[in-house]
């Protein structure tokens, strides 16, 4: 496993285990940090799914983005 790869490993840990509470929160700030846990621990799975893609998967994967810009 190469050294950014190992990063980006953590990276998506830490992003799939964050949690924003905050005991005096009101209703609408707690609303808003569950938002906010729920994006960053999407952004995670993605980082993982992305991680355990096969060479080839990422080929194609690229081929299909330098098709679109």
């Amino acid at each position: 496993m190469e050294n950014l790869e190992k990063r980006i490993l953590v990276l998506s840990k830490w992003l799939k285990e964050c949690t924003i509470y905050n005991d005096s929160d009101g209703v609408l700030e707690r609303a808003i940090n569950q938002s906010k846990e729920d994006t960053l621990q999407q952004v995670g799975e993605l980082l993982s799914e992305v991680l355990e893609m096969s060479d080839k998967e990422i080929d194609f994967e690229m081929i299909k983005v330098e098709h679109n810009e």
